[in-house]
């Protein structure tokens, strides 16, 4: 991968938004608040980033494909 890429999975147009973001640090604190926060609120994925930029490794998930590091980007309205 040579470049940032955004796949963009659901068109939005958000007004008055806040984000919140949760990075996998120490005690993997802010991932696991931020992925309840997006189990409670039913939350749409919306758009993932991939970056040369990420460390250069490969997650293996529970069915042992390999995947990208990747951002994920959620959704949810109060409207």
């Amino acid at each position: 991968m040579r470049k940032t890429t955004i796949i963009e999975i659901e068109k939005i147009s958000p007004k008055k938004a806040v984000l919140i973001e949760g990075l996998p640090g120490l005690g993997l604190v802010g991932k696991i608040a931020s992925e309840f926060l997006i189990k409670q609120l039913n939350a749409r994925k919306v758009a993932e980033l991939y970056s040369p930029h990420f460390a250069h490794y490969v997650m293996v998930d529970s069915e042992g494909s390999l995947r990208l590091l990747r951002s994920e980007f959620y959704y949810w309205s109060n409207s």
